[in-house]
């Protein structure tokens, strides 16, 4: 076995896996002498030098000359230079009126071009979400081309242009959002709210990305992000915390606070785990789970019906949310003893769409209906974890959609309370469970206005 005091006296060339040499000549082509890479850089046995180096790595890419990304292979073993289709001969198709001199064309390529950077093998992993977009210069080496990413554009060697990638909308949205702020004091409420969303759903969009893609180890979720989540905090002025972007000086603006709303109400696109390893990662985080999940669709419209949010510490280091919201416990509709009652008692029902985007709103395959009053549509819900709880569960009313002029339903989150309510007057504290909508425009009528510590 090769050991670190032998590493860092000699490394064979001919010892190490295919894809390091090819990287070792592309870096010596470019004229450039040094080269880092995470699996020779980080002791991969050591708990200790993981912790300490793996919170480095956005950094690190941020301040690299050029990133080599072997996007097209499937390991170490096989290169950045793989074998390639032969060349095929590209056809054009003119067509337009050559009478009026307008012509147009379209351009066929053979299939194994037809391929986003995004969907190379490389593209899988969660850990390769900072280094794509945090590197300013990245030299994909894919099955069937490189490509070239930066800030402002994805060149392809056959000249074409592949769409803007996560990279590009990102940091473009961050920029104008970044001068929305500085254009004019904190105290003026006229700032470009347009901007501010827009960077919103780039962020959340990109979130979703990350989420979906795979993890070598469950407690590497909330860490893989770190490095991008803090960088991108930087250039916008704002504290990073567990998957939320937030400036808690303007947390008592109604702007600010739907914005951070915005990032909580996320959802679970498939069913959901919350492993052992992600224990210290706060319920209301998509940080606390393992798999896909997504946002509801930042509403220009909506408005936050929550009173003075602000962000707290709890037993340990983990933050919560405090918020004061209508909360209202979920009640079954029919009469009777509680106790006989079957689940199907509650008006519910799964549902399994065709698709997966509605317009107007979404669904996913958790989705489940409920009805309100006199079996009128009532809503729906997704859990987190796609299980029906065990113990009693309440609705809080977060946000209200408009939709020309008019309301258009309710935004709200389902949670558990976590100790019981004392009836002193002190905060209840609660974990989430999942969330959905509300259209039954009377369901919060006489609901109490409580103060919820979200953990």
């Amino acid at each position: 076995m090769v050991t670190i005091r032998q590493h860092c006296n000699v490394i064979k060339f001919a010892s190490i896996p295919r894809t390091f040499q090819d990287a070792i000549k592309i870096v010596r082509f470019l004229g450039l002498r040094h080269l880092w890479n995470d699996s020779l850089c980080i002791v991969q046995d050591d708990a200790d030098d993981w912790r300490k180096e793996s919170v480095q790595m956005g950094r690190i890419y941020k301040d690299a000359e050029k990133t080599v990304a072997a996007s097209g292979s499937r390991d170490g073993s096989e290169g950045c230079f793989l074998p390639r289709p032969p060349l095929q001969p590209v056809v054009r198709l003119p067509y337009g009126d050559p009478d009026q001199g307008q012509y147009m064309s379209a351009t066929l390529f053979p299939d194994a071009l037809d391929t986003t950077v995004s969907e190379t093998p490389l593209g899988s992993p969660s850990w390769i979400t900072q280094g794509w977009i945090l590197s300013p210069r990245v030299i994909h080496f894919t099955k069937a081309r490189m490509v070239w990413a930066c800030r402002t554009l994805l060149k392809c060697e056959d000249g074409e242009n592949e769409t803007s990638g996560d990279e590009q909308r990102l940091f473009e949205s961050a920029r104008r959002y970044r001068q929305a702020k500085e254009a004019k004091p904190k105290s003026d409420s006229s700032v470009d709210h347009e901007e501010i969303l827009g960077f919103y759903a780039d962020w959340c969009y990109l979130v979703s990305t990350y989420a979906a893609r795979s993890l070598t180890y469950e407690s590497d979720k909330p860490v893989a992000i770190l490095g991008l989540a803090t960088e991108v905090g930087k250039g916008i002025a704002e504290e990073y915390t567990s998957g939320v972007l937030h400036d808690d000086s303007l947390l008592h603006e109604a702007f600010h606070t739907h914005c951070v709303l915005t990032q909580l109400l996320w959802f679970a696109k498939v069913t959901l785990t919350r492993p052992l390893a992600l224990q210290d990662q706060p319920h209301w985080s998509w940080t606390s789970t393992i798999g896909a999940i997504s946002f509801l669709a930042p509403a220009r419209a909506a408005k936050s019906c929550i009173r003075e949010l602000n962000r707290v510490k709890t037993n340990g280091s983990a933050s919560a949310w405090r918020f004061s919201a209508r909360l209202k416990k979920w009640e079954a509709r029919r009469e009777g003893d509680p106790s006989t009652r079957s689940r199907d008692d509650y008006y519910f029902m799964e549902f399994y769409p065709k698709g997966s985007i509605t317009y107007g709103g979404f669904v996913t395959q958790n989705t489940k209906l409920f009805s309100g009053r006199d079996m009128t549509p009532g809503g729906w819900m997704v859990f987190d974890l796609n299980e029906w709880p065990a113990e009693p569960f309440y609705l809080a009313e977060i946000s209200n959609n408009e939709f020309n002029e008019k309301p258009d339903g309710s935004n709200v989150m389902f949670l558990s309370e976590i100790e019981p309510d004392l009836g002193d007057g002190s905060d209840r504290r609660f974990k989430r469970l999942g969330v959905g909508q509300v259209i039954d425009q009377t369901w919060f009528d006489h609901a109490e206005l409580v103060t919820i510590t979200l953990i």
